[in-house]
């Protein structure tokens, strides 16, 4: 899933007019709906709704906002999210693996259209 640059910057741009940075990142879903996108699919595979999956992303905030200031690079961020989705639905690696997971779990999984 390539890093979806316009969504950092303008979750940039919202924390930079003087929004409180926790809030940025929620307003409007933007990066919670691109990941979805790409992972949608597979998460429900796992037994998890969009609704779930907002409850997930909660727990990466800070990272999500580190991500913004460019203190946690993508590929970090997409590791913690997606060791977030696999805490929440009880399911291990090779658990994941043997649903046919194995792509989403390497961060290759494509986008959902």
């Amino acid at each position: 899933m390539p890093e979806p640059k316009d969504v950092k910057e303008l979750i940039r741009a919202l924390i930079d007019s003087g929004v409180n940075p926790t809030y940025a990142i929620w307003l409007g879903n933007r990066l919670q709906r691109y990941v979805w996108s790409f992972w949608g699919e597979h998460l429900k595979a796992l037994g998890l709704k969009w609704q779930d999956f907002l409850s997930v992303f909660s727990e990466v905030s800070d990272g999500v906002v580190g991500w913004v200031e460019g203190r946690v690079g993508w590929g970090e961020l997409v590791s913690r999210l997606r060791e977030a989705v696999l805490r929440r639905v009880g399911v291990g690696v090779g658990e994941a693996r043997a649903v046919g997971l194995g792509r989403w779990l390497s961060g290759r999984g494509a986008k959902v259209k």
